[in-house]
């Protein structure tokens, strides 16, 4: 490993009021870094991290800080901010002109990102709500996703590479096989990115990503569904999901709190229904958005409502859409703070089933909390019901509810995993819901995480206390699931 010169550790930022906005993310936890670093390049970014570990100091990436799971958030030793390493590297289009390869560096802040690419005539499909807000490093270390799984997947399906320094000070470099069939045993050995998205700066920093990316399509066209209740929304959208002759690239369900939590702060005309399912549509040809919604027809008069359905097939139409959308989580991170006077916060929910399960999942939800008299507090439901993945937030007011609702959630888990689903499926773990991952997995597996962190962090001074961390930071002040 090449050695420091001390210079970075010389450099590290530890002003009092630059620290305190490396503190907080979206997920209502608290951080301390004892200092910050802002690297603008690849080469500084190296020979910081080379200064922390020949210091022993602990690294923690962050971006944005949209995370909901207080994985950014560094419990003592360096917060390593790296929105100044931004913008395209290069853009390599394919002979036959089908896909390209985009090479960024992590800070790049991704609807930025997708807005360059896209006059470019290119498309990358992941799309978390949080894009104006995070970075593509971000979305890489938690495997974010967005409305358009539903089609696309995760960002997993789109890394073509990575180049990281590791927890040895050592740059490595991975990239994906471009071959259909691997047989060379665990998984990970073939396909050595699928340890890297996904490990929440556990396993090193992030200097440069390779994109996958797809033709931007000729037109997009969306329609928002109206329902009569989460019954219809739930039957709109079974139909969507089978739909073959207009095949949607994102289906989106919204339940009546989270409708009413939308409209008040962002209202939109034919937005007055109970419920509400949304849906977008890729267009190749010249169809009349009319045609369209004739074949939708069908699964539209399932949502049984008297009103017609809202199209949307421009620009402005879009990111009035967006910013309705928005509103929902934006709303009740704001109510979550102000609940933090008192004790509360807000509660999140990640978990993913087979769609086929979401009823369930709702009703367990609702008949828990009133076994726990807690059908008080508010809460709303929202989320990728095409994929299975609602998101229920939920605001405690004061510390009792907040830590009978996180035990609520907690127990809730199991049941999840018997569905079939899984804790996470975008947000990640961060130190939030560590411990709640702990108690699904088997200890073999946990433990041969564990090592696989080892290997490349032999002091564990990536990213702790997220993940499978078995012990936090010695500063932490996170409350773990």
């Amino acid at each position: 490993m090449v050695r420091n010169d001390g210079n970075a550790i010389a450099a590290l930022i530890r002003d009092g009021d630059v620290l305190s906005g490396y503190r907080h993310d979206a997920s209502g936890l608290t951080g301390d870094p004892d200092a910050v670093a802002r690297p603008r390049e690849t080469a500084e970014l190296i020979e910081i991290v080379r200064g922390c570990l020949d210091s022993g100091l602990s690294i923690t990436p962050c971006g944005g800080l949209s995370s909901t799971t207080g994985s950014p958030l560094a419990a003592g030793g360096v917060a390593l901010d790296c929105r100044g390493l931004d913008g395209i590297v290069d853009l390599e289009p394919a002979a036959d002109g089908r896909s390209a390869v985009a090479t960024v560096r992590p800070g790049t802040n991704l609807a930025q990102l997708q807005a360059e690419l896209t006059s470019e005539g290119w498309h990358y499909p992941p799309d978390p709500t949080s894009a104006p807000d995070c970075t593509i490093g971000g979305t890489v270390a938690t495997n974010a996703s967005g409305p358009n799984s539903f089609r696309f997947g995760s960002t997993r399906q789109w890394i073509a590479g990575v180049e990281l320094i590791d927890g040895t000070g050592t740059v490595r470099r991975f990239q994906s096989p471009q071959v259909d069939k691997i047989a060379m045993g665990y998984r990970f050995v073939g396909q050595p990115l699928d340890l890297v998205v996904g490990s929440e700066g556990t396993l090193g920093v992030l200097t440069e990503i390779r994109l996958m990316l797809r033709p931007s399509p000729r037109r997009v066209i969306g329609l928002l569904i109206p329902c009569d209740g989460i019954s219809s929304l739930l039957r709109v959208v079974d139909a969507a999901r089978l739909l073959q002759a207009c095949k949607p690239r994102c289906i989106e369900g919204f339940c009546p709190d989270a409708v009413a939590v939308a409209a008040e702060l962002c209202p939109l005309d034919s937005t007055s229904a109970p419920a509400a399912v949304w849906v977008e549509v890729e267009v190749d040809g010249d169809e009349d958005p009319d045609a369209i919604v004739s074949t939708w027809l069908p699964v539209v008069e399932l949502g049984k409502s008297v009103l017609d359905p809202l199209v949307v097939d421009s620009p402005t139409g879009f990111r009035k859409m967006a910013a309705w959308r928005h509103a929902i989580p934006a709303t009740m991170n704001e109510l979550g703070h102000q609940a933090a006077v008192n004790g509360g916060r807000k509660h999140s929910t990640d978990w993913c089933v087979p769609p086929r399960e979401l009823d369930r999942v709702l009703d367990l939800v609702q008949s828990r909390l009133a076994a726990a008299r807690l059908q008080h507090l508010r809460h709303i439901c929202y989320g990728h019901f095409g994929n299975g993945h609602p998101h229920h937030n939920l605001i405690s007011t004061n510390g009792e509810d907040a830590a009978a609702l996180d035990q609520l959630l907690s127990n809730l888990v199991a049941a999840i995993q018997g569905l079939g689903g899984v804790l996470a499926a975008e947000h990640g773990i961060g130190k939030l819901k560590r411990k709640s991952l702990a108690q699904v997995l088997d200890p073999v597996i946990l433990d041969a995480a564990r090592r696989v962190k080892k290997a490349f962090d032999p002091r564990g001074l990536m990213a702790p206390g997220n993940l499978y961390d078995q012990q936090p930071a010695t500063k932490a002040r996170q409350r773990s699931l």
